[in-house]
């Protein structure tokens, strides 16, 4: 009797469709870095990750999406570089980004402030030492996806793309920062903090992560 073949997802790594899919990307950013524990509302939940999702596109000077035969996302990376132009400009979505941008000060100051702060802090004392290409902005999976390589292709791609540059990212405990330190990644700085929207116990871990491509 034969051995019944395994699945094997094939996958296309080519540009974000940005129109189609910036939505289809908030949705993996927001389970992803678990936006739940900020909010339980979810209507919130979504505002706050195409907020992300379109501060990062709109920043971007690379851009690589994760497709399936269907053209279906699984996946996308984005990254800035210095000297580098960003890769797609949309008014209404700048506009999102400053209206959003303007609550969040208006109305959880203080809460973001310590975590834009301390991750400034740490990136200002990384580079003390080393400098940087660029950075590592935006990395999200499709959670139905985990664990069929979607992330490892994306990063592999983007390697290739970029060769030899320095580069660094932010992430936190809420994240899967795992993946980073079993693909070459070096933590190269990390402090906790109070956690935006928990109890005052409660402590998140940030890092900032560094690798040569």
């Amino acid at each position: 009797m034969g051995l019944m073949g395994e699945y094997v997802m094939v996958l296309y790594i080519r540009e974000l469709d940005y129109h189609k899919d910036a939505d289809e990307l908030a949705s993996f950013a927001l389970e992803g870095m678990n936006f739940s524990r900020y909010t339980k509302l979810r209507f919130a939940q979504k505002l706050y990750s195409r907020y992300f999702v379109r501060e990062g596109i709109l920043n971007a000077t690379l851009s690589l999406g994760a497709y399936t035969e269907e053209g279906q996302l699984t996946g996308a990376l984005l990254a800035r570089f210095n000297g580098e132009q960003p890769v797609y400009r949309n008014f209404f979505w700048r506009c999102y980004v400053w209206l959003f941008e303007l609550v969040l000060s208006l109305f959880f100051g203080s809460r973001t402030d310590e975590y834009d702060t301390n991750n400034r802090k740490m990136l200002q004392d990384v580079t003390q030492s080393k400098t940087f290409d660029g950075e590592l902005s935006l990395f999200a999976v499709d959670p139905k996806q985990k664990g069929q390589g979607v992330g490892t292709a994306l990063l592999s791609a983007f390697q290739t793309r970029k060769s030899g540059k320095q580069i660094y990212l932010f992430t936190d405990s809420n994240c899967t920062y795992q993946f980073y330190q079993h693909r070459g990644f070096e933590q190269a700085s990390s402090v906790d903090i109070h956690e935006p929207g928990q109890s005052t116990d409660q402590k998140l871990s940030c890092f900032v992560f560094t690798r040569t491509l």
